[in-house]
Formats: structure tokens, C-alpha cells, sequence
């Protein structure tokens, strides 16, 4: 190899990355090896000044070569410098033993042994308790909880510190050895206990006075002192002139605390047995409590006694009936002054009087009666209604265990249930039954119980409950609820094509279909027809005959099939049924509307390529079956249909049921004008779901008229 710098380059700046690499010429000319070990490379060696290099660094980009380890550990070089950004600056490597160097020129190596690692330097001296080791390249720490790692450039030795034993006797002092080297200071030992609190110590004497502070700040007001005791009455003055009477005042509420707290003192009820009986008027005790064992007109004169000017009287109605006072225009003895010749004092009502003993009659001051009250069961049901309806039934079929429920206006003191007479009660004993307190509900889990009843055995029979209560002293009011029994009826899908079993009825509503109790045959509803069945409605033939069917609003065939099942339902009762089918099967998921009347049909209008006077009925349907057509289900004519094209070899047709009054006029929607055609021949329909009506069929007399699309009128 050729150099003009030795192989063993020292970087002075950085002492601590240890002893430069030994680089050694091989065999092979221009090459060198690298000894093995563990070493670091200092890029930043590269931008420091020449003159801390030995021997001298040369300037870079000069050409000369450098060594370095890249990122992936492996010895590059480059000419000239920096070192390339991937480079590892103060990166540990390892290189193995036998490296090989590539041919270079002016070779300026960075490379220093990694001492940290134990390579070629690292420690100067180990020692144990004073005493130099031999100097070794490794060192192991070993014994329970040493350990040792290499942590953030620097090798860290941990040795758990021990517990303390107890403390031994202190032994004789002996001689002074000389001062050792301070060691590190040991891990801070636990708090020590706390030591037992000494005595408190005698009192000291008492010092000087200290002098006189300064004034503190002033403190919050305090709170108001009690009120003081009341004053020794004063000696009585004399006596001063009489003044006139006032008239008593409105009595005020009662004071705070002390003396009575009632507002009038209590009087007992005086009982009116006779419309001659004087009310009795008590001074100072004016609230006068009364009331009646019966309605009474008052004919007392005076009806109430005259009293003392001012006095006065509030008569409180607290009985059950009606107490009517007379106006001395009505009756002139009274000593009453009313505002109408009777006022009548309703159970609960008041009537303020006043007496003036001027005039000498007891003024009307007000009357407060409460407004109506008339006491009642107010609700009264069976299982949510106060008319159910169930199943009719075979003889002997019990009902369930009803849920009574009472409401009332007032409140009830007493209430019981009875059955009617019509052959209901299971056993004889069953009913009345004792609604217990508070008279609100009976049912199976009250005490006692409600009990079962038989079903009704004829549609139509009526089972009648009756509630009896007491309330606000009002006894024997009633109110009852019903239970009417009837058949059912049945729609849904089945793949019978011609009749009906009573095992087929009950099927009707099961998957896609619907039953429900009825006393009518017409009516709507959901149901889906699936692949292979019909639509069958099964009902009373009691009820009649004469219906349709509309399937989505659109009228459908529907054909009487059984006028006369013997059915049998789901609770034995045996009655004749009709059977109705719809012509087309498999119609899917459709409402469908049974009614006595015939359902809208559909109307028509689109291209054509058929210019004779007859269109075909497929030729109808497909009216509609693309954009350029459209139909609807109308019962009138009046109507704008939207983006119809007429196109090359197309007329215009319109179809509608005779049974709706001709179009006045046909037209387009932009100009206006009136479109040339007009009805060409009937044709016998058959829409979507096999119904067959004849047709009104209108046609264009010219073709490609709309090439485009418009809209046409039709009034």
C-alpha cells in the first residue's frame, strides 16, 4: 500500500473514542486489513481543523481517499468528502477478522477502537479494596442481581444495595487508620420512628407586660339584640267620648303564633228538619254551619232573628240537599234582603249576610255555590272496551277470565259486578262479585278474583256486565260494558282452484293472509299471494253476494265459488259460508278492497303501430309497457298525459271503459291544437287481473305526429 500518512492516525480532540485503528499492509499490493474488533467511526473528524490531526490532515476535495462504515455497517470509501449522508456518524461496529480494505491512494482512516466494548482499550486499572488487577480487555460482573449493560454510549453496572443488619455492640475504639477516599453516598436508609412526645415542662414565671398594640381593624356589626321586654303599663286616662259603631270587617287570616288557631270558634251543625225552622245566628261566632234532611224552601219569619248592627253570618251548606232562602219580597218576615226573591244554597255552598240595624234586615253580602257535582261511575270496561267483540262459540265454550276497570266522578265507598240472566255464569254462585277497596279494579289476581263466563252461542248474542257502586254517599249508580259475539272472516292464499274446506278456510290466515270479526262482507286488506295459489275470501253467506274485487285500486275478476260451506271455527261454531276467487293467480303482495260497487279500471294511452279501426287487447296493455306510453286508473277523462311519442309507423291510440262518458277533446299540449282522429271500434278488455269490460278505443289519423314526445290534453 501506498501512503503518504501513517497507518495509526490519533484524534486528539476526542481522546475518549480510545486508540486509533491498526491498519497493516496484506500481502496483496494496495490493500490493507483491518484487525479484528469492535470500533467507532467520528465523521465529524472530517470539519475539524487540519491542525488537530497527527500527523496534519490534508484539505478535502483534494482527492483523497476516506474510509468510512456506511448505514448498512459495511467499510466504504470516498474521494474528496463529505462523507456521504447515509454514513454513520459515531456509529459501534463490528468488524470481522481478515477485513479487507479496496485498493486506495492517500488512505485518511477515522476509525478508533471502541473501548466501551472492551476492543483494544476502554479501562486503564480495576481494583479490589485498594489492590491493582491485571489489566484484562474484559471485564464480568457476576453474583446475585449484578447487572450490566450498555446504555447510551457508556457501560452501566448495577448492584442491588443490601439490607442492614441489626446494629452490634460498640466494640473498644481502635487505632486511627489513615483517611480512606470518600465513597459514593449509599441510598438514603427508611425514616426512623417517630420518639414518644416528652413531658410538658413547669410553668415559666410570668413576664413583663407587653406594651399596647395598635388598634385592630373594626369587626362586622353585630346581629340585632332581642327585643326588649314590654313596658309597665301607663295609668288609664280618662274616659273619651263614645264614637259610633263600625261595621264589622272581613275577618283577616289567622296571626302568628299565640292566642286561638281557628278562625271563628267552632259552633256545632244545626240540622234543619222543617222549612219552618229559624236558622240561629251566633254573634262573634259568625261561620254557621247547616244542613238538611231534605230539599227546603225556608218559610221561618224571620228566617234569622235580627242581630247586632254589623253583625255578621255565613250560613255553610255541609249536607246533601238544596236549602233555599226567601227575599222579603217573597216572603215579607223573612227579615232578608236578597238579590233575587230565592237564592238556594247548594250542599257545599255559602252565603255571606250582614245585618244593618237601620234598615233592619240582614244584607246579602255574596253567594258561593261549587259548581255541579253529580256523582257516577264514569268508566267502566272488560278487558280494555266497554264493547268488546270475540269469536262466537259452541255451546258451553267459557270466555277467558275477564279485567274489569272502574273510574268515577266522586269518590266510591262501595262497588260490585253482576253477570246478565242470559246464560253467562259457569256456576250458579259466580256472580255479583265484590270489587275490593279501592273499587277500581277486579281480575284474576285480585281478592277476591274475577271469575270465567261462557261464550256466547249465536252471532249477535250479548253478554251484559253491570257495575253497582256507592259514591260520595250516592248509592245504586250504574254503568255497564257489553261483549257481543260474531263469526269471522277469512283472506289469503291457497292452491284450491275450485272449493274450500273448513280446514282450508281456517288457513286462509295463516302465512300472507288475514281474518278478523266482522258483520259486513266488504272491507280492505294485506295480503300476498304467492306462485301457485289464489286469492280466496271466505265469510257468512249471510251477509250476501254482489261484491268486487280491486287488487292496488285496479277492479279484478272475482268469482263466487261456494255458496253454502258448512264451516266450523276455531270454537265449534258451525255456520254456511261463501267462498270468492280471484281469476288470476300469483298476484304478489297487493291490498285488496272487497266492495259492493265496481272498482275504477284502467285507462290507456301510447303508440301503436296498428292503423286499422280494431286494436288487439295485447296491443292495449302494451301501451304503457315503454317511456313513450303511460296509463293510469281514473273514473273521469279530464287529465294531461306526459311525454307520449308518436314515432315513424306509430298512431296514437286512447282506450278508456265505456262505462265513462267519451272525451270532449283530444290535444297537444303546446300549441293547443286539436289532434286529428277519433273512437274507432269497441273491443271486449281484459286488463291485468282478468277482468273483462268493454273499451272506448280512440286513434290518431295520421302516424310519426310526435317523433319527439309531447304532452296531450284530454278534457
Amino acid at each position: 500500500m501506498t501512503s503518504n500518512y501513517a497507518p495509526f492516525l490519533h484524534n486528539v480532540d476526542a481522546p475518549d473514542h480510545g486508540r486509533a485503528l491498526r491498519v497493516t499492509e496484506t500481502t496483496v499490493a494496495g490493500e490493507v486489513s483491518i484487525a479484528a474488533g469492535r470500533y467507532r467511526i467520528d465523521q465529524t473528524v472530517t470539519n475539524r481543523p487540519a491542525a488537530t490531526l497527527f500527523p496534519p490532515a490534508p484539505p478535502l476535495g483534494n482527492g483523497v481517499n476516506w474510509i468510512y462504515i456506511n448505514s448498512a455497517g459495511a467499510i466504504a470509501t470516498t474521494i474528496g468528502g463529505p462523507f456521504p449522508a447515509n454514513s454513520i456518524p459515531l456509529a459501534q461496529v463490528t468488524v470481522a477478522v481478515g477485513v479487507i480494505v479496496p485498493p486506495i491512494v492517500d488512505c485518511r482512516c477515522f476509525f478508533y477502537e471502541d473501548t466501551a466494548a472492551g476492543g483494544g482499550g476502554g479501562y486503564d486499572t480495576i481494583e479490589e479494596e485498594g489492590g491493582a488487577l491485571p489489566q484484562r480487555t474484559v471485564i464480568d460482573f457476576q453474583g446475585a442481581g449484578v447487572t450490566a449493560a450498555d446504555v447510551g454510549g457508556e457501560t452501566r453496572i448495577t448492584i442491588p444495595g443490601g439490607g442492614v443488619g441489626p446494629i452490634g455492640p460498640i466494640g473498644p475504639p481502635g487505632i486511627d487508620g489513615e483517611d480512606g477516599i470518600d465513597g459514593f453516598p449509599g441510598t438514603p436508609g427508611p425514616a426512623g420512628v417517630a420518639g414518644v412526645a416528652g413531658a410538658v415542662g413547669a410553668t415559666g414565671e410570668e413576664g413583663e407586660p407587653g406594651e399596647i398594640g395598635q388598634p385592630g381593624p373594626a369587626g362586622a356589626t353585630g346581629a340585632a339584640g332581642s327585643a326588649g321586654a314590654t313596658g309597665v303599663a301607663g295609668p288609664m286616662g280618662p274616659p273619651g267620648i263614645d264614637g259610633l259603631d263600625g261595621l264589622d270587617g272581613e275577618p283577616g287570616p289567622p296571626g302568628v303564633g299565640g292566642g286561638i288557631t281557628e278562625l271563628f270558634t267552632a259552633v256545632v251543625v244545626q240540622n234543619i228538619t222543617a222549612a219552618a225552622d229559624t236558622i240561629t245566628a251566633t254573634d262573634g261566632s259568625p261561620d254557621r254551619l247547616i244542613s238538611s234532611d231534605a230539599a227546603y224552601t225556608m218559610t221561618s219569619q224571620p228566617t234569622i232573628a235580627a242581630g247586632r248592627n254589623g253583625q255578621a253570618v255565613y250560613l255553610h251548606n255541609v249536607g246533601t240537599f238544596n236549602i233555599i232562602l226567601q227575599d222579603v219580597n217573597a216572603l215579607g218576615g223573612s227579615l232578608l234582603r236578597l238579590t233575587a226573591n230565592t237564592l238556594t244554597i247548594q250542599p257545599g255552598g255559602t252565603i255571606g249576610l250582614l245585618y244593618d240595624s237601620t234598615l233592619g234586615f240582614w244584607i246579602e253580602i255574596w253567594l258561593l255555590n261549587p259548581q255541579a257535582f253529580v256523582p257516577s261511575i264514569s268508566l267502566f270496561t272488560i278487558d280494555a272496551s266497554s264493547a268488546a267483540t270475540r269469536e262466537v262459540a259452541a255451546a258451553a265454550t267459557a270466555d277467558a277470565v275477564p279485567a274489569f276497570v272502574m273510574a268515577y266522578v266522586g269518590t266510591p265507598s262501595a262497588c260490585y259486578i253482576n253477570i246478565d240472566a242470559g246464560g253467562g255464569e259457569i256456576n250458579p254462585a259466580d256472580y255479583p262479585i265484590a270489587v275490593p277497596a279501592a273499587y277500581l279494579l277486579l281480575n284474576g289476581g285480585t281478592v277476591p278474583p274475577s271469575l270465567a263466563f261462557y261464550r256466547g252461542t249465536a252471532v249477535g248474542m250479548v253478554r251484559t256486565f253491570t257495575a253497582t257502586a256507592t259514591v260520595a254517599g250516592t248509592g245504586g249508580l250504574t254503568r255497564n260494558c257489553t261483549v257481543t259475539y260474531i263469526n269471522r272472516r277469512y283472506m289469503g292464499p291457497s292452491a284450491e282452484a275450485a272449493a274450500l274446506t273448513t280446514a282450508d278456510v281456517l288457513g286462509l290466515d295463516g302465512a300472507g293472509g288475514t281474518s278478523d270479526l266482522s258483520t259486513i262482507r266488504t272491507g280492505t286488506f294485506s295480503v300476498t299471494i304467492g306462485g301457485g295459489t289464489y286469492l280466496w275470501y271466505a265469510y257468512r253467506a249471510a251477509l250476501g253476494a254482489a261484491i268486487y274485487l280491486s287488487l292496488n285500486t285496479e277492479v279484478a275478476e272475482f268469482i263466487e265459488k261456494q255458496i253454502d260451506l258448512d264451516h266450523t271455527n276455531d270454537y265449534g261454531f258451525v255456520e254456511h259460508f261463501r267462498t270468492w276467487r280471484a281469476t288470476v293467480a300469483a298476484v304478489g303482495a297487493v291490498t285488496a278492497v272487497v266492495s259492493t260497487t265496481e272498482p275504477n279500471n284502467r285507462f290507456y294511452m301510447g303508440p301503436a303501430a296498428n292503423g286499422t279501426d280494431t286494436i288487439l287487447n295485447a296491443e292495449i296493455l302494451a301501451l304503457d309497457d315503454t317511456a313513450h306510453g303511460e296509463s293510469g286508473i281514473y273514473s273521469t277523462q279530464a287529465r294531461t298525459w306526459t311525454a307520449i311519442w308518436i314515432e315513424a309507423g306509430e298512431y296514437l291510440w286512447y282506450c278508456h271503459p265505456d262505462r265513462v262518458a267519451d272525451l270532449a277533446t283530444i290535444k297537444d299540449g303546446t300549441t293547443g291544437f286539436a289532434i286529428a282522429g277519433s273512437y274507432r271500434n269497441n273491443v271486449n278488455h281484459t286488463n291485468q287481473y282478468g277482468y273483462v269490460e268493454a273499451y272506448r278505443c280512440w286513434r290518431s289519423d295520421n302516424p310519426n305526429i310526435y317523433p319527439a314526445g309531447e304532452n296531450i290534453v284530454v278534457t
